[in-house]
């Protein structure tokens, strides 16, 4: 496994893994604004979100190249590109269980480190997600104390922020 830029093709793949509004909500807090995503929804989000914030869309693919997962990296400081947020956190349904997920951040973890130059990584992950909570957790990352809720059209959803501070 490797990581990669995101190419705009990925989004259709994304866009097919997310089955269901619930699923869309838990991975990406609404924040897209609606279900079903079409093939490009995700890349004129990025497109979009782009022109206000800096952030770096990395997907991560196996041997063959084909799509595992993905998420986008954003410095929620501008003042301060020592701190990174890692956003819409996403594996292929297909390979969920298999330490893919874990995986996955570790090479976050480590791009963070040795691209971005970060010092402290955060992360949201919803309360009701277990899995992603103790992927998170195997790669390092703590719970800080500080809850948000995230209001949907399924209701609120409570996330617990979490981090993890870079060793140089």
């Amino acid at each position: 496994m490797r990581l990669r830029d995101y190419a705009k093709e990925d989004s259709a793949i994304i866009a097919g893994w997310i089955k269901d509004e619930k699923m869309l909500y838990d991975w990406s807090a609404d924040c897209i604004g609606k279900f079903p995503l079409s093939a490009n929804d995700l890349d004129d989000y990025y497109v979009s979100y782009g022109k206000t914030t800096k952030i770096v869309p990395l997907s991560m693919v196996d041997e063959e190249g084909r799509l595992c997962g993905h998420f986008f990296i954003r410095f929620p400081k501008e003042e301060d590109k020592s701190i990174v947020r890692f956003c819409f956190v996403i594996i292929n349904p297909t390979l969920a269980g298999q330490g893919k997920g874990k995986e996955m951040i570790r090479l976050a973890v480590d791009y963070a480190k040795d691209v971005l130059n970060a010092t402290k990584i955060t992360l949201g992950v919803f309360a009701k997600n277990d899995s992603a909570k103790y992927c998170y957790q195997a790669v390092g990352f703590q719970t800080t104390g500080e809850v948000i809720t995230y209001k949907t059209k399924l209701g609120e959803l409570e996330c617990f922020e979490m981090e993890r501070l870079i060793e140089s």
